[in-house]
């Protein structure tokens, strides 16, 4: 700390600030990169957009079949209704 600002009052003492003198200086370099929301924990941060994915791609699946069931049941029905002798609502349907 008390080599860096005389470093800095020597750079100032001039013809005015050196911009270099103003910059942090580099002290190493990136070795690695880890992804994920907590790197140092676990690989699992990494895997959690994963499962989120997958979880919603399941329940819009689940909700499309659903809604495929419901219809194909819907149009049984109205079939027996038809089927039915005697049922006088089957011709308007």
């Amino acid at each position: 700390m008390k080599r860096t600002l005389q470093r800095l009052r020597q750079d100032l003492g001039g013809d005015g600030p050196n911009p270099a003198a103003l910059r942090p200086r580099v002290r190493g370099r990136v070795l690695r990169v880890k992804h994920g929301y907590n790197p140092n924990s676990s690989s699992v941060g990494s895997a959690i957009p994963a499962f989120l994915v997958a979880g919603l791609s399941v329940g819009a699946a689940a909700v499309l079949i659903a809604h495929l069931l419901s219809e194909i049941a819907d149009r049984l029905r109205i079939r027996r209704r038809a089927d039915r002798p005697g049922d006088e609502d089957a011709d308007s349907s």
